[in-house]
């Protein structure tokens, strides 16, 4: 299997592992440090996360995280056990997000309440279930969520949704353009971008900025490799460059 291809192998963000459990109702997790985080999205059902001497009380839409290193109990209640879906993360730029967001031991929670988040749980453990493996789509969700996150956690107005996706986009080239990636793999980046390209101001000058690093990437590679093909697929998706 190319590296490319398996979401472990990335730097600035890779996923770890990923699953879905539906819990009976005695199971308790006694989960030990290891070196990744852990987002848990509750489907259904209620239990209790206890971390950092604190303990929560968790229902349907509620998403824990788990910080690497960290100590943590969780389990479902007797009458309602709960079902997640979960997903463990690391990379060099996730401390950066989690600070964006303030998560943390002591701000442990975070709720789906326009129930945008748990798309993007649903994705990433579908592909490792139909794979055996998380490949670059399940990646690309993880972007999207916390993409998702950021924007809705930030409030702020100036800096589109679209704006957010490309800038994480930008972030995905910046870090693995010296991989074996595809075009497809970036293209698919900014397609949001590229359809709101005509409506929205914010997202033109974001896709301005990533055309404009194509080109950088263009420029260090030979024509006619995949790289070079990339900035013309990437004029071929948004506009004339």
């Amino acid at each position: 299997m190319k590296s490319f291809i398996n979401a472990a192998d990335y730097v600035e963000l890779a996923i770890s592992e990923c699953g879905k459990e539906e819990c009976v109702k005695n199971k308790v997790v006694c989960l030990g440090q290891r070196d990744f985080h852990l987002f848990h999205y509750v489907l259904m059902g209620k239990g209790t996360l206890e971390i950092n001497k604190k303990e929560y009380r968790l229902t349907k839409g509620s998403i824990f995280f788990i910080p690497a290193h960290v100590d943590a109990f969780y389990y479902p209640d007797k009458d309602d056990p709960w079902v997640y879906e979960w997903v463990g993360f690391t990379g060099s730029r996730v401390d950066s997000y989690l600070d964006e967001l303030g998560l943390s031991a002591d701000h442990p929670i975070i709720i789906d309440r326009n129930k945008t988040y748990r798309q993007y749980f649903n994705s990433i453990v579908k592909r490792y279930v139909n794979n055996g493996y998380s490949d670059i789509s399940s990646l690309g969700a993880l972007y999207q969520l916390f993409g998702e996150m950021i924007y809705e956690k930030s409030g702020d107005q100036t800096m589109s949704k679209t704006s957010v996706t490309v800038q994480l986009a930008k972030d995905f080239i910046k870090f693995n353009y010296r991989a074996d990636i595809t075009i497809e793999d970036i293209a698919r980046c900014y397609v949001e971008g590229t359809a709101v390209y005509e409506d929205d101001p914010e997202a033109k000058a974001a896709i301005t900025v990533l055309n404009k690093e194509i080109y950088k990437i263009n420029a260090e590679n030979v024509h006619g490799t995949e790289l070079s093909d990339l900035y013309w697929k990437g004029r071929e998706l948004s506009y004339e460059y």
